[in-house]
């Protein structure tokens, strides 16, 4: 049920890919007042709900992760990290695709200390992860924070 429930809740955060249909303000208060729900899910118990939940969170727009307090970006930053240690492939995968996201967001960018510490984490997925479903997602990630290095220099 947990998991049926979720998978409505990802569709509806797709729908920030459709700017006519919603303003960037209604999308902002959403996140906002999804974030608690939302963060909680990241500690299931149950490996879908926690790659389910990184999905979701891979979804959120740079104007509504900059509208959340430090404390939540820091704790979304701090989290999803470690979340590339999870025994379930899905998850490592899911959280390759949430930081691929977050790495572009100019607020991110600015945070060095998470950017070197991201630095160190892709790589060794690309190359040494078992699952082609991480290494795939972990190189999109990794092209991701390289366009961002390079843009920020320019």
């Amino acid at each position: 049920m947990k998991e049926a429930s979720l998978k409505c809740f990802e569709a509806c955060s797709q729908i920030g890919s459709f700017p006519d249909v919603v303003s960037p303000e209604f999308l902002v208060k959403w996140w906002q007042a999804s974030f608690e729900f939302l963060n909680h899910r990241l500690c299931d118990d149950v490996p879908s709900i926690r790659a389910i939940t990184l999905d979701i969170f891979s979804q959120i727009s740079a104007e509504a992760f900059s509208s959340f307090p430090e404390k939540q970006q820091l704790s979304l930053l701090s989290i999803i990290p470690g979340m590339l240690q999870d025994p379930e492939s899905s998850v490592r995968a899911a959280a390759c695709g949430a930081l691929g996201t977050f790495v572009t967001f100019e607020c991110v960018q600015q945070n060095s200390v998470f950017m070197s510490d991201v630095s160190d984490l892709f790589p060794s997925h690309v190359t040494k992860d078992d699952s082609l479903l991480v290494r795939t997602r972990s190189s999109w990630a990794l092209a991701n924070f390289c366009q961002s290095l390079a843009s920020s220099k320019s």
